[in-house]
């Protein structure tokens, strides 16, 4: 069983190439040679996309799509799809983007980094925090500290 994130740091210090090598050599740390997840990564009922034309897309989806739109401020646009809560930002576009729930980000992020993840823009607790995954995948990480 790996012991916390210390475990994490000390293998993501060795050079290895591949994703597949990261796993390999945790692998290596379970006699089992299962991976126990440190952090539990929920999935979340929030999704973002980025757009140059936030003020378009705000139409867009009020409009066509019926959604509500719930908050807006400096900081965010959120609209209601049902159950589900949509997110626009100002930005280059990325795709859609899927949101975790953790209960310690910085823990999360570092556990990320070590299988391949990359930071994509990192705004801290209570802000975007976007990561790549090793395939692609743009998602968002967000602290809850009930999120087990």
């Amino acid at each position: 069983m790996l012991s916390g994130i210390c475990e994490w740091n000390r293998l993501k210090s060795v050079n290895v190439r591949t994703l597949k090598e990261q796993i390999a050599l945790c692998r290596q740390v379970h006699p089992d040679g299962k991976r126990e997840y440190n952090m539990p990564f929920k999935f979340s009922r929030c999704f973002a996309i980025q757009t140059p034309n936030v003020e378009e897309a705000i139409e867009f989806y009020q409009t066509t799509m019926g959604l509500k739109l719930v908050r807006r401020d400096s900081e965010v646009i959120e609209l209601a799809a049902g159950d589900f809560r949509f997110f626009l930002d100002q930005g280059a576009p990325l795709g859609p983007i899927m949101e975790y729930t953790v209960p310690n980000l910085e823990a999360a992020k570092e556990e990320l980094l070590a299988f391949g993840c990359q930071v994509v823009s990192w705004g801290g607790k209570g802000k975007p925090c976007y990561m790549r995954d090793p395939f692609g995948m743009v998602f968002n990480l967000f602290e809850d500290p009930d999120a087990t």
